[in-house]
């Protein structure tokens, strides 16, 4: 559920970038074609305004709604792909940052196919409809000093007459091979944070418990004294101590001792519930 608030916080993020840009194009910050940006901009608030409404209507804890979320932003990504093709180049990737964050190969093989999906559609769709990149109509392939026939004069090739084939091979396979390689990184890098907080979190019980009884240790109870007291209204303390636990390690034996100390523990942990702790002091 957290990591759900989290994502959901960062569309609203890319959203409010979204009608900045918008803003700032209108007033003549940017030079892109006015139409264009508007249209781009109503559909993603469209767009988005809905996925909010199904997120305010479900629980975030529900299993579906991550999925939900990561189509919704794909969504999102592919309208401003398709309407801004040259502009918003490095767009289509943004899905695949947002779903480190649950560290789930599952969700990154999901995501990586609905950026693919994603990817092929604007990418044809923005040829038509969008601010196409120059490279989509005129297919250059080679430096840009090759096309100079004089001082700024250009040589145009002949335009994209196979619009299906050159496109898929100039723009959707590089950008979905190159999507890939990102997911991959992302996916080893969510691992690795996923084993740093792992191995933090275990190294913080290990110096917060005892290592022969598994109680909670002697500074886990100070810490506890310093500032778990404030936080309740209601506390009951009981203590407990061996008696003769000295005689008994003198004269049997300190394996008879830690014997007699593990089964105190194990008696105290089978009453305890959730709301109890023990510790070694």
């Amino acid at each position: 559920m957290v990591l759900n608030q989290y994502a959901l916080k960062s569309v609203t993020s890319a959203m409010i970038t979204i009608a900045i840009v918008w803003a700032l194009n209108m007033i003549n910050v940017f030079v892109i074609d006015k139409e264009v940006t508007t249209s781009c901009f109503v559909l993603c608030l469209i767009v988005y305004l809905i996925g909010k409404v199904v997120c305010k209507i479900n629980k975030l804890s529900k299993w579906w709604i991550k999925y939900f979320i990561l189509l919704w932003v794909v969504c999102i990504v592919t309208i401003i792909t398709m309407f801004l093709t040259f502009h918003a180049v490095l767009v289509f990737l943004l899905p695949i940052v947002y779903t480190t964050m649950y560290s789930s190969k599952k969700m990154m093989v999901y995501t990586y196919i609905l950026t693919v999906i994603s990817i092929t559609f604007s990418v044809y769709a923005g040829y038509y409809f969008g601010i196409c990149d120059t490279n989509m109509v005129l297919l250059p392939g080679k430096p840009m000093e090759d096309y100079l026939i004089g001082e700024n004069v250009f040589a145009l090739q002949d335009i994209n007459n196979n619009v299906l084939k050159s496109l898929g091979m100039f723009w959707v396979l590089p950008r979905c091979m190159i999507c890939a390689a990102f997911t991959l990184v992302c996916s080893n890098i969510s691992k690795i944070i996923s084993l740093n907080v792992s191995y933090a979190k275990k190294m913080e019980n290990m110096a917060g418990t005892d290592g022969m009884t598994g109680l909670y240790n002697r500074s886990k109870y100070l810490d506890m004294v310093g500032g778990g007291y404030k936080q309740e209204d209601k506390l009951a303390v009981i203590y407990w101590d061996i008696n003769f636990l000295k005689r008994i390690n003198d004269t049997i034996g300190h394996e008879a001792g830690d014997k007699l100390i593990l089964a105190v523990a194990e008696s105290i942990r089978s009453i305890s519930n959730e709301n109890d702790n023990g510790y070694r002091i």
